[in-house]
């Protein structure tokens, strides 16, 4: 075997390239499925008619960065047969603790994360930045907010900080596994062409290839960096260390919930009035997501978390 794909980095940037190019090729596929259950589900009520209308109104980049997912549990298998060949490559997960009296985690993560977006945005409603719709559906809201917080954390947890963690830290020193993780985070959820690119056919052979084309573009975009990128890579910092700092995977589950229930939430009943001045976009973007004001909060979020659960790392 050529010695330079024997060594574990080797062997685990492999498994990444691969499962890029794998979910570009599952994408159209998936893509097709899901717009094929929306249209047999279209009147359905309960869990298929929710399914169905996520389905129909996902855009692309949500099928593709599903797809990534789904091919990186394809690929696991494949990956750990191939590490196991060599005798000094085994994968041995790390400390991890699911011990109940950890769930309480759960819960302070979740409102710390919560409480923290909502802050921002009642601060940003006394500025006359945003303001309360007129009409809310607050069942509706609710169930949306719930819904995503529940299968998104739980997901993309069980995903990064477990799954990937895991394969990374006995690849790379604590360090780097922290920075490539969270690099990974960062650009999976910043997967999107720019609004002014489309994929013009989504049921194209080619369409997932295509898809991850125009998504790399966006990264040439000092705007879209400071705006989006930096605010998400500080979101998967706070996650990782979370992991790291209580070797278990309720905290980052409880701060990963509370932030999409709060972002969600706040998407239903809040709405920008247009009175920001032009002179400060930089302080915020389109959404609580983007902007110095979001990066701010996130920072002093990081702060709150590390000053509460470093001292469970050291101790461990």
């Amino acid at each position: 075997m050529n010695p330079i794909f024997s060594t574990p980095a080797a062997k685990l940037l492999v498994y990444i390239l691969a499962s890029f190019l794998l979910a570009a090729a599952l994408c159209p596929w998936v893509y097709d499925l899901g717009q094929w259950f929306s249209g047999i589900h279209s009147n359905s009520t309960g869990l298929p008619g929710y399914l169905a209308e996520k389905a129909k109104d996902a855009p692309y980049s949500r099928y593709f960065k599903r797809c990534i997912i789904l091919a990186a549990l394809v690929l696991v298998p494949p990956y750990l047969w191939w590490k196991k060949r060599s005798a000094s490559d085994q994968f041995t997960p790390p400390k991890l603790s699911w011990q109940p009296s950890l769930a309480r985690h759960l819960y302070w993560g979740a409102l710390i994360s919560f409480f923290s977006v909502f802050l921002l945005g009642a601060s940003l409603q006394g500025a006359g930045w945003y303001e309360i719709k007129d009409s809310i559906d607050w069942g509706k809201a609710f169930k949306k907010a719930c819904v995503a917080a529940f299968f998104v954390a739980l997901v993309e947890e069980l995903f990064f900080r477990g799954l990937l963690f895991n394969l990374f830290i006995v690849s790379f020193s604590r360090t780097k596994a922290l920075i490539f993780l969270c690099l990974i985070f960062t650009f999976l959820h910043f997967l999107h062409p720019p609004k002014s690119l489309m994929v013009e056919n989504p049921s194209h052979w080619f369409a997932g290839f295509e898809m991850l084309g125009l998504s790399i573009t966006r990264l040439l975009s000092i705007h879209d960096f400071i705006y989006e990128f930096m605010s998400i890579l500080i979101i998967g910092l706070i996650l990782t260390y979370a992991r790291v700092w209580t070797h278990s995977l309720y905290l980052s589950l409880g701060l990963h919930a509370g932030w999409v229930f709060a972002f969600k939430l706040f998407k239903e009943i809040y709405q920008q009035t247009g009175q920001q001045p032009e002179s400060l976009s930089l302080l915020l973007g389109r959404n609580l997501k983007e902007g110095f004001l979001p990066i701010a909060m996130l920072l002093i979020t990081f702060w709150i978390v590390r000053t509460l659960w470093r001292k469970s790392d050291a101790s461990a």
